[in-house]
């Protein structure tokens, strides 16, 4: 803008020279005709006069041109500097764009971070609910365990299936033995044990139980069970 400006001047002070060029032909014209009317045998300086007056006018024209051109260049200037001006509006649109996007991006940033740091929280908290649960369940299975073992000495203790203290019997193994076959009754029982009526051989030997501590029961139910008395210490 400031060029343009600056052409603008310049073209207007070339076209007052111009001007004034042009104003002392037109005097030195009208001289040259007086002095042609006043005596011809100042004729040669009348010539003077009108060659002068021809030049004043070549510089006036010269003169206009210039400024002709010049004020085709202050157009042009005008022209640039507005082209100028609308590109950098523009350039400032662009930037202003620019920061925004860059403000949403950070913003974008930010709340990316945030959701990180919940996530990360979350899965602590999972993690020790995780730790809290494998401990309640460490803790339960303790406790049945206790619960069975304080249930075993209780029996152990009083007796449990045989009505002697500390005395108790388990199954060692139970094995399909076919029909069968009642061989003769037995009523031996331990003292303190409950009598029992039944098909009972001695383990191993096929010979009648006549009273020792570990018998086989032949059941109805074609099934041998051998079970083994035993005192608890």
């Amino acid at each position: 803008m400031l060029t343009g400006q600056a052409s603008k001047t310049i073209a207007e002070q070339q076209k007052a020279v111009a001007e004034a060029h042009a104003k002392n032909a037109q005097e030195e014209a009208a001289a040259a005709k007086a002095l042609a009317d006043q005596a011809k045998d100042d004729t040669k300086a009348a010539y003077q006069s009108a060659a002068n007056a021809a030049g004043y006018a070549a510089d006036a024209a010269t003169a206009a041109s210039k400024a002709t051109a010049s004020l085709a260049r202050t157009v042009t200037y005008d022209n640039q500097a507005t082209a100028d001006a609308t590109a950098a509006d523009k350039a400032a649109l662009d930037a202003e764009a620019a920061r925004t996007a860059a403000a949403l991006a950070e913003q974008d940033a930010k709340d990316a971070r945030a959701a990180a740091d919940r996530a990360d929280a979350d899965a602590t908290a999972a993690e020790e609910a995780a730790k809290d649960a494998q401990k309640y369940a460490d803790d339960a299975q303790q406790a049945a365990e206790d619960a069975a073992r304080n249930a075993a000495n209780k029996d152990v203790s009083t007796g449990a299936g045989t009505g002697v203290d500390h005395v108790f019997y388990i199954v060692d193994k139970v094995t399909e033995a076919g029909p069968a076959k009642q061989l003769n009754t037995c009523d031996y029982a331990p003292q303190g044990w409950p009598s029992y009526t039944g098909a009972l051989k001695r383990a191993g030997s096929g010979r009648p139980c006549n009273g020792a501590a570990h018998c086989v029961a032949l059941l109805p139910e074609v099934w041998r069970v051998s079970m083994s008395g035993r005192r608890s210490r």
